[in-house]
């Protein structure tokens, strides 16, 4: 295994210096010629041409073993223990304006909120992460145990977070499970909070990438199907070019499509029984990983370095070291 297999091409430095070292025998060539004559060049020769030999064939290894050490060759791993707790839970939130309409009280984004708070306070031992999304996905805070921050994303949490325009649940998508811990076992959730409005992207693409990575996948479809105006912080409306105001319905159909798609579970939110359904599903699952291991690689570049640094030491050894008390 490389870790950064791009140094390789580095390798191709080995051509010009095989050149230079090749002209460098001929110009050593003729000087003896000229330094000597014609019965010193003969005399000499051979002991002049396992000199460069050498001299320049450990030097080329020794830039070889350099640069391959470089790009980090690992192989071999070991067994260490890993004291991480056994669930990682992801929030995804749509923070487009859509989110702030009011049809679900006091707002679908703030609802949305209350819900994800109400899951870290029933797991308080899984850790968690908060991802959004508007023009496009973005990672608001990593998987962390730190509790206190979470809730303080959550407290916070609004479309000012995001400055893109937009909907583009698939790049949120994508950015989520990008965020996951990838060498620890664990059990990993990503719920998503969103009216499956969307804009630029199809989210249906984003689904069997869901499903392939074994995430437990939760959509929670904030919103009625009744439209609702987009309130402003102003406390007017948002409304189009024509001054029309712009109106937000939950996409429940679409919502249902992804969500079977991907093999995930769909909750409405305006269902009263839905905090409680989401607190089971995710607190139902103890996985309590603290004792299994994780698998470290070694890093073989010392060898490779030291095996370099031995052909350096003999290329300038048959340089400077005298031979036949000549040269």
């Amino acid at each position: 295994m490389i870790e950064r297999p791009e140094l390789l091409w580095l390798l191709l430095v080995l051509l010009p210096i095989s050149l230079i070292l090749w002209r460098r025998y001929f110009t050593g060539k003729r000087d003896l010629k000229s330094v000597g004559g014609d019965w010193l060049k003969i005399e000499f020769e051979n002991v002049y041409i396992v000199k460069w030999f050498f001299h320049a064939f450990f030097f080329i290894l020794f830039v070889f073993f350099a640069i391959f050490s470089l790009a980090g060759p690992k192989w071999g791993s070991r067994p260490i223990p890993d004291e991480r707790k056994g669930q990682e839970i992801l929030f995804l939130f749509d923070i487009s304006n859509s989110m702030l309409a009011e049809d679900i009280a006091p707002s679908r984004l703030r609802r949305s909120a209350a819900l994800a708070r109400s899951l870290v306070d029933s797991a308080p031992t899984a850790r968690y992460g908060v991802a959004g999304f508007k023009g496009h996905g973005s990672l608001l805070l990593p998987i962390t145990e730190d509790l206190t921050a979470v809730q303080n994303v959550l407290e916070s949490i609004g479309p000012d977070m995001i400055s893109s325009p937009g909907t583009n649940i698939e790049l949120g998508i994508r950015a989520s499970l990008d965020s996951f811990t990838t060498i620890f076992e664990t059990h990993k959730y990503l719920v998503i909070f969103t009216d499956g409005e969307y804009q630029t992207g199809d989210p249906v693409d984003a689904a069997p990438s869901v499903k392939d990575s074994q995430v437990d996948l939760h959509v929670v479809a904030i919103g009625t199907d009744e439209p609702t105006p987009i309130p402003l912080r102003s406390g007017e409306y948002m409304t189009d070019g024509s001054g029309n105001i712009l109106t937000s319905t939950l996409r429940l159909d679409f919502l249902e499509a992804f969500t079977v798609a991907a093999g995930g579970t769909l909750y409405l939110a305006a269902n009263p029984g839905t905090r409680n359904d989401l607190i089971s599903a995710i607190s139902g699952v103890d996985f309590d990983l603290r004792w299994r291991f994780a698998y470290q690689t070694f890093d073989r570049y010392p060898l490779f370095l030291l095996i370099g640094l031995l052909c350096l030491l003999i290329s300038v050894a048959a340089r400077l070291v005298r031979w036949r008390d000549a040269f």
